[in-house]
């Protein structure tokens, strides 16, 4: 046998570089720092909560959040223009009398907007001078379901309101469609009449009326600038047909 020679050395072993790990950046996380906020930046977000929900409720509310909340929310009198008293919004029903009312508009005297639906027979030709006293510059008032106004009450309004553009009047005489009532043909041709081109929103959906084609005369010749009409859901004593000539 011959002799077994050296064994060869083996070969290195090539060392594979480490993986290279990416490192992912962290994006950066939003953190809302309310306490920097300007107070005109909270006053302008009110405003836009107040247009949309109502002064009342919302900034009722949101000063109960937190003392800036309500530096902010009592610091300008202009926040309150638009007030929603209506049924199921915090008003509650206790507070629905004129007394209570005159108490709360002394304390705006910017409001342009106000609601009072729901409160049925607690609104009057009372009630009425009380807005009107307390609320020159009205420009939207919404009355749905209150079922004491009368031909009279809607006289006062267009002779009370100069700013008056829009005016809820849904559900105030939905079983009746006596000469007395509200919603009358010849009560809400004289009131047309007399805002003219002012009125821009008129709501007179859920009612029982008679002389509807007088109504819309009325609107075809005087509410040049009309922008919504709501006669959904009334009920005439008529079965001719109605020509809406807008």
């Amino acid at each position: 046998m011959k002799p077994v020679g050296p064994m060869p050395p083996p070969e290195p072993v090539k060392e594979e570089p480490p993986p290279v790990i990416k490192e992912e950046k962290e994006e950066p996380q939003f953190e809302a720092r309310w306490d920097e906020l300007e107070p005109k930046l909270w006053k302008r977000i009110f405003q836009y909560c107040s247009y949309n929900d109502g002064s009342v409720p919302f900034l009722v509310r949101a000063q109960r959040v937190c003392k800036k909340w309500k530096e902010v929310a009592t610091s300008d009198p202009k926040l309150w223009t638009h007030l929603d008293l209506s049924q199921g919004r915090g008003f509650k029903e206790r507070y629905r009398n004129d007394k209570k009312l005159e108490w709360f508009l002394k304390k705006y005297g910017n409001v342009q907007e106000l609601k009072m639906g729901g409160w049925k027979n607690s609104v009057g030709t009372s009630t009425l001078k009380v807005v009107a006293q307390y609320c020159p510059g009205l420009i939207s008032l919404g009355l749905c379901s209150c079922f004491k106004l009368t031909n009279e009450d809607l006289k006062l309004i267009g002779e009370s309101f100069p700013k008056l553009e829009r005016l809820d009047l849904s559900g105030v005489s939905p079983s009746s469609s006596s000469s007395r009532s509200a919603v009358s043909s010849t009560c809400l041709t004289e009131f047309i009449t007399v805002l003219g081109q002012r009125l821009r929103v008129l709501n007179i959906s859920n009612n029982k009326m008679a002389g509807l084609p007088f109504v819309f005369k009325a609107l075809s010749a005087h509410s040049t600038n009309l922008e919504e009409l709501d006669i959904s859901n009334i009920t005439t004593t008529s079965r001719d047909t109605i020509n809406i000539n807008l």
